[in-house]
């Protein structure tokens, strides 16, 4: 007999960073009626809630619980066939650079891969990001100890030290430095001025991406760093509303701030 407490857990079906293109699609124009008709509801109950299940404590859990998943996918924006792609990505080869929830995994470890169905773990992605997930009782006091000041779990100096980059890793940085600090220029943004900053944003990502030389441990903590800014980037790009899109530029800035705080050339 399997002892859950032995298995070492990040995250259920949500720790994923997909790499797949976005699309406004319904769901119901990219899977069949099997996975339509299926109940997310049941599924998620069943196979889900027994390692993310709340709670009585943050240290009462064998995973993060939905809520805090759920907040962490859709931080950066997301369309829900996005979502489903990401969840359905990571159920199928769960790896820690694939994970959305850096912290999650250094206090839970990997999640073991499951021999899901498709069809279900695709409900169970669309049953949650079209619900409200409940409330731990210990959840607002967590979120306000734990991330009081803006961060990214699992980025952290070289023992104190800043981590070494390349030249072209340094200057694709300071260029997106400059665009978020022009922006910020002007406050009365419309939904395609934020559109199309994401837009000249994912250029100067593509640039640093396509001519970073660096290796190592250094590299792992950049990745660390782009992880999160790459899926604000693809929000952005895409997002529907003026509030979420000046939610989610918010958090591009803090993000592309922190370059400097740990890294230099």
């Amino acid at each position: 007999m399997i002892n859950i407490k032995n298995i070492s857990i990040a995250s259920t079906l949500l720790l994923a960073v997909s790499c797949s293109n976005q699309d406004n699609k319904s769901i119901e124009n990219l899977i069949d009626d099997t996975v339509v008709q299926l109940n997310g509801e049941e599924l998620m109950k069943t196979n889900c809630l027994i390692c993310h299940g709340n709670g009585s404590s943050h240290d009462d859990i064998l995973g993060p619980p939905m809520k805090g998943v759920k907040h962490h996918y859709l931080e950066g924006g997301m369309t829900e066939q996005a979502f489903i792609d990401a969840i359905t990505n990571w159920v199928a080869e769960p790896k820690q650079e694939n994970s959305r929830m850096l912290g999650a995994i250094e206090k839970f470890k990997i999640m073991p891969k499951l021999e899901y169905k498709t069809e279900e773990v695709k409900a169970i992605a669309a049953y949650i990001f079209n619900n409200n997930m409940s409330t731990p009782i210990w959840f607002d006091k967590h979120v306000e100890e734990e991330h009081s000041t803006y961060s990214i779990e699992g980025l952290m100096l070289n023992d104190g030290k800043k981590w070494l980059t390349d030249k072209e890793t340094s200057i694709g940085f300071k260029k997106m430095l400059d665009l978020v600090n022009v922006f910020n220029e002007n406050s009365n943004h419309t939904l395609s001025d934020y559109n199309e900053f994401g837009n000249n944003m994912d250029e100067i990502k593509g640039d640093v991406l396509s001519k970073c030389t660096m290796t190592g441990v250094g590299h792992d903590h950049l990745h660390t760093l782009l992880i999160p800014l790459i899926r604000k980037i693809n929000g952005i790009k895409e997002v529907g509303d003026v509030d979420k899109a000046n939610e989610i530029y918010a958090n591009i800035k803090l993000n592309v701030e922190l370059y400097d705080e740990f890294f230099m050339f």
